[in-house]
């Protein structure tokens, strides 16, 4: 049952997962070499603005949460946690990205 189980989790995974060949198709027949707001740098590629934010208190389960969200193939987060809203806002989105 459990090798049932896991062969169905792993086919689905398989059907949802969108790899990077497909993104850079789509945004070709977009007509979009860009996507949500991406900037170029020379020295670190494409940055770009995030899709979603995670918001919580300290001991609220916040990074618990971002570790579980991470497993998914399709997600990137940052490593450490950026300070922008409470530390750097003043420096403006250019800073951020």
């Amino acid at each position: 049952m459990i090798t049932a189980q896991s062969a169905l989790l792993e086919r689905e995974a398989q059907e949802s997962s969108t790899t990077d060949e497909e993104l850079a198709g789509r945004r070709a027949a977009n007509g979009s070499s860009e996507r949500g707001g991406a900037v170029s740098t020379p020295d670190y590629g494409e940055k770009k603005l995030p899709q979603a934010l995670i918001i919580g208190v300290k001991k609220g389960g916040t990074r618990a949460l971002l570790e579980a969200i991470r497993v998914h193939p399709d997600v990137r987060a940052v490593g450490v946690e950026p300070h922008f809203f409470d530390r750097n806002y003043e420096k403006g989105l250019e800073w951020y990205r």
